[in-house]
């Protein structure tokens, strides 16, 4: 974010299996390669609800790393996780900042969501 104005460049993008439980994604670009890691996963959280706007009803699958990190051309970068007061309503806590949706559906205002859980239940 130096120089937000840059020109996009043409980019890979690889998604790549952490061991032993964990995700991984590298991009690679002219002189860029970023790695960005989401490892020591947390248990699925599967949550329904409205979104934030309240336009629409949202069926989720989150997962918690409580150890992610990221490397641009092999520097570690500085930064952690942070306590995130956004997943208050859904949860009842707080959840760190490195969440991933690991599966998502967001439905039509107008669908029929009677039977769905308004709050986050643990699996």
């Amino acid at each position: 974010m130096r120089d937000p104005g840059q020109a996009a460049l043409p980019a890979t993008f690889e998604r790549q299996v952490a061991r032993p439980y964990g995700i991984a994604y590298r991009v690679r670009a002219d002189g860029l390669q970023v790695d960005a890691r989401w490892d020591d996963l947390g248990w699925p959280v599967f949550a329904s609800g409205p979104t934030r706007t309240g336009d629409a009803w949202i069926a989720t699958m989150l997962v918690e790393s409580f150890r992610p990190s990221a490397t641009i051309n092999g520097a570690r970068q500085a930064g952690t996780s942070f306590p995130n007061p956004i997943w208050r309503p859904w949860f009842g806590g707080d959840r760190g900042s490195c969440i991933l949706g690991l599966g998502e559906t967001i439905y039509d205002a107008n669908a029929d969501v009677s039977g769905a859980v308004a709050s986050g239940e643990r699996g």
